[in-house]
């Protein structure tokens, strides 16, 4: 079957359209969560809350935008974000060796490390001017 070149033109076209309202879509979401108070591209210094805030916005996003395109909107690493969306592990509370010190033993052995025998007797160095 032979396909017209205006048909083959009008499905070119319609893909296009579709893959630019995609993008469209995905540019107003990352806009509307940078609009909502997520400070990016500022120093974490002045900002200490900043990296939950985006790594929030990252999750909520990335379930309607893709995971890839929000990490790389808000500049977040995609890692951290894949290592948060896993659950927590609980830690494994290690036994103490069968030749450890007990809390009376530990105790004494550093009060006597502390004593003025181990004192540092030197001078103190004077700092340059």
């Amino acid at each position: 079957m032979v396909v017209s070149p205006l048909v083959k033109e009008n499905r070119e076209l319609q893909a296009a359209n579709a893959r630019l309202t995609k993008k469209l879509k995905n540019a107003e979401l990352i806009i509307e969560v940078q609009k909502s108070g997520c400070v990016v591209g500022q120093p974490d210094s002045e900002y200490p809350d900043r990296r939950g805030e985006l790594m929030s916005a990252a999750l909520e996003l990335g379930d309607s935008v893709g995971k890839a395109v929000a990490c790389r909107a808000l500049g977040v690493p995609r890692a951290s974000l894949y290592r948060r969306m896993q659950p927590a592990v609980p830690r494994r509370v290690r036994r103490a060796p069968a030749r450890a010190l007990d809390a009376a033993e530990r105790q004494t052995v550093l009060d006597h490390l502390h004593s003025e025998r181990f004192c540092d007797k030197a001078r103190p160095r004077s700092l340059p001017p």
